[in-house]
């Protein structure tokens, strides 16, 4: 009995492992998609804040020619 308890205990154990393993790899996962979702989102800000810079200069650019 004594053994046959013992190995349930490490069965136990192993699982407890596995569990925060997993665990700590969906953490990680989910860190490195969130680091990605926030690199794009600053790159496509950073696109559109080009694109109304260049906007304005073409409105500048215009404006100068007419006079």
């Amino acid at each position: 009995m004594i053994k046959l308890e013992e190995i349930e205990k490490r069965k136990r154990h192993q699982e407890d492992l596995r569990y925060q393993l997993e665990e700590k790899e969906r953490f990680r996962q989910k860190e490195i998609q969130d680091k990605l979702y926030e690199e794009r989102a600053a790159k496509l800000w950073e696109i559109e804040y080009q694109k109304k810079i260049d906007a304005q200069r073409q409105l500048h650019l215009q404006k100068v020619k007419f006079f």
